[in-house]
């Protein structure tokens, strides 16, 4: 095949060759709004966080004591074992999980030292135990049948090997394909979840100091300010900026990292003006790290 490039005269040639260097060398720079990540790093974060050629962040293998602080890991082992009888278990005549379950779920917390404090009566009240529901049956770990759920027969692997392949499955399922604006009031706005990894590379540079929840959120607005521009008005007249605060503080903080184990958090000040604060816990630098 004859070079495209052929009738290019010489001088022509070599700037097309300098402008390529530059926006390799270019795209490869740490950016200052990306929290020392470069563009390239980003582009990889953002679309490949786990399995990229060149990425920020590595995952390492599951330890037992990743499975023994996640309460969403424990609230799915639960479940599951309370299905596990040949004969399953009865559903409300709304098809919702029995309050037994439910309350076995509440025993294992949120994570929240404020939040809901009495035991739920239905799913709605319990927002883990409404995630599993629809995690377990979309991922074919639980049947509904005749007013009955089961456990099918890949639930079952679940049960027989060792609870670290839970973790693993839990933490895939809940981050990258569950939407987490199920859970809430909030707009459904898929880039927002999308961008977990840059979370990722943020509490390992920054999460062995305990720092507000704010610090974080204002980073993702530093490097994507148009998050902002995505959220509609409200009744209360916040401002664009307040009601990312408060999607980023439940999604991410409360739904997220806590309820997997890899964050503690606790409350400064009381009401509406109080701030979240919140530190890495050491399984997270067991189950996270930078490449070298």
């Amino acid at each position: 095949m004859p070079d495209s490039n052929e009738n290019i005269p010489p001088e022509l040639k070599a700037l097309l060759e300098q402008k390529r260097a530059e926006i390799l060398v270019s795209n490869h720079a740490p950016v200052a709004d990306f929290a020392g990540l470069s563009p390239a790093h980003m582009y990889a974060l953002i679309n490949f966080p786990v399995d990229s050629a060149e990425p920020p962040i590595k995952q390492q293998l599951a330890t037992p004591e990743m499975v023994e602080t996640s309460i969403m890991c424990g609230a799915m082992l639960t479940a599951l074992n309370f299905f596990a009888s040949d004969k399953g278990e009865k559903l409300t005549p709304q098809g919702r999980w029995p309050r037994k379950v439910l309350l076995q779920i509440y025993e294992l917390g949120d994570g929240d030292e404020r939040g809901y404090d009495r035991p739920p009566r239905l799913e709605e009240d319990w927002p883990i135990a409404n995630a599993l529901h629809a995690i377990l049956v979309h991922g074919k770990l639980l049947r509904k049948a005749k007013g009955r759920m089961y456990v099918t027969k890949q639930g079952r692997n679940f049960l027989n090997v060792t609870a670290a392949t839970a973790y693993e499955w839990i933490q895939t399922e809940f981050t990258e394909h569950f939407n987490w604006a199920y859970l809430d009031g909030y707009p459904d706005i898929v880039r927002y979840q999308q961008h977990w990894g840059f979370m990722i590379w943020l509490l390992l540079r920054f999460g062995g100091q305990e720092r507000p929840v704010s610090f974080y959120s204002e980073a993702f607005i530093k490097a994507w300010p148009m998050f902002l521009d995505e959220l509609p008005e409200d009744s209360l007249s916040l401002s664009a900026e307040e009601r990312f605060k408060s999607v980023f503080r439940i999604r991410y903080v409360q739904r997220w990292l806590a309820w997997m184990g890899w964050i503690e958090y606790r409350y400064e000040g009381r009401g509406f003006d109080s701030e979240i604060m919140l530190k890495a816990t050491p399984v997270f630098y067991q189950r996270w790290a930078t490449f070298a």
